[in-house]
């Protein structure tokens, strides 16, 4: 990320500077998390500036000790600010191999289906997604700002989380849960991560402790190194 700050020194509000990104990288709140990750996505303007940031992405966990790594991506940011399906693809693939070459990480994508408007990066994601077939590709997202967004329609979708036959289906069937306590603390969406984050009590809502539900606890950004693995 720096080195594309640098790429683009004098059009960004992205510092260069790796101790000033730190501090760029503090949120007040969701929204300027939002803020702040759209500034990032403007950064990412062809195909060479995804191939850089990935291949970097990889290096970074990999320094990290990380052998294997699911990591978000949204196509439909960069396609629809003009770099083509193709050339994404083949960009994020590229970095993928030499990443493997070069540090012996194996990293996999999960498609980011951005939003609002969510339909419509839905409907593009899944046209990428079927059309360019990417080897690394394993699995979709979905993610945006929620403000303005009626939390009471998804009321039913939340109360299902702490359903023990779902949370038992869960267990079964090896499924584990992502959850990034560190992001949520960074975006001030909890006030501390214990006792009462949601991981906690959905663990708890299992009918009994060895029925708990795998979780795989991810970091937030390397650039906020308190949160770092």
């Amino acid at each position: 990320m720096a080195r594309l700050a640098e790429r683009h020194a004098g059009d960004t509000s992205v510092p260069a500077d790796p101790t000033l990104l730190t501090e760029y990288f503090t949120f007040t709140d969701f929204a300027h998390f939002i803020e702040v990750y759209l500034s990032v996505v403007d950064l990412i303007r062809d195909a060479e500036d995804v191939a850089t940031l990935t291949y970097d992405i990889g290096a970074g966990l990999a320094a990290q000790s990380v052998r294997y790594a699911e990591v978000t991506l949204s196509p439909y940011s960069s396609i629809v600010r003009g770099i083509p399906a193709e050339a994404y693809c083949e960009a994020v693939e590229d970095a993928r191999r030499r990443a493997a070459r070069d540090h012996g990480i194996d990293m996999r994508w999960c498609f980011d289906i951005p939003g609002p408007p969510w339909m419509s990066a839905a409907d593009v994601t899944l046209d990428v997604a079927l059309k360019q077939r990417p080897d690394g590709l394993i699995s979709f997202g979905l993610g945006g700002p929620e403000a303005g967004v009626s939390r009471g329609q998804f009321a039913s979708h939340f109360a299902a989380a702490h359903d023990r036959d779902l949370t038992a289906h869960l267990r079964e069937h090896d499924i584990a849960l992502e959850v990034c306590p560190t992001s949520n603390l960074c975006t001030r969406s909890v006030p501390s991560l214990l006792p009462s984050h949601g991981a906690r009590r959905l663990k708890r809502s299992a009918p009994s402790a060895s029925a708990g539900s795998s979780q795989a606890l991810s970091s937030q950004d390397p650039y906020v190194p308190w949160a770092a693995p």
